[in-house]
This record gives C-alpha cells, sequence and structure tokens, in this order.
C-alpha cells in the first residue's frame, strides 16, 4: 500500500517533468520557427543576389553589344567617337569589377 507522502512525491515529480517537457516542447518550436526565419532571409538574399547578377549580365549585354557596334563602324566614325567608345569600356570593365568584388 502506498502511503500519503509517496503518493505526494510522485505526483510533484510527475508534475516536475510536465513542467520540463513543456518548456523543451516551447524551446523547440521556438527554435524551429527561428530556422524558418533564418531560411526564409536567406533565400530572399540569394533572389536579390540572383536579380542583382541578372541585372549586371543584361547592362554588360546592352553595353557590349553598344560597343560592338561603334567598334564595327570604326572606319566611318570620327576619331573621338571611338575614343568615347573606348572609355565606355573601361566604364564597363569598372563596373563589372565592383560587381565581383562585393
Amino acid at each position: 500500500m502506498v502511503d500519503h507522502v509517496t503518493e505526494l512525491r510522485v505526483m510533484t515529480v510527475c508534475t516536475y517533468h510536465y513542467s520540463a517537457m513543456q518548456a523543451l516542447s516551447k524551446a523547440l518550436l521556438d527554435l524551429r520557427a527561428d530556422m524558418v526565419s533564418q531560411a526564409q532571409s536567406e533565400v530572399l538574399a540569394n533572389a536579390e543576389q540572383a536579380a542583382n547578377e541578372i541585372n549586371v549580365q543584361r547592362l554588360v549585354d546592352k553595353r557590349t553589344k553598344e560597343l560592338q557596334v561603334c567598334y564595327s563602324m570604326q572606319s566611318s566614325v570620327p576619331a573621338s567617337n571611338c575614343v568615347s567608345c573606348y572609355l565606355e569600356l573601361l566604364a564597363l570593365c569598372a563596373l563589372l569589377t565592383a560587381c565581383f568584388i562585393n
């Protein structure tokens, strides 16, 4: 037969373990929420970076096409325009360098 004191001890231990289990469950839920939030932020950052890379590539393609037209017309274009094209090419190289360094 279980006495009253032993019964109280068992109930106290059960209550303690139940409270500990609830605290661990809450901690796991909080950790999961933090991990999901961090993953979402990372996905958004990666998407933004990919969009920036696409924009840079479009800019490079556009400027390259313009410079190719300029150089293909070099014989009929005044020398000052060719210097301008060369400066544009240098600016494009600087832009690409800055994008890839960051």
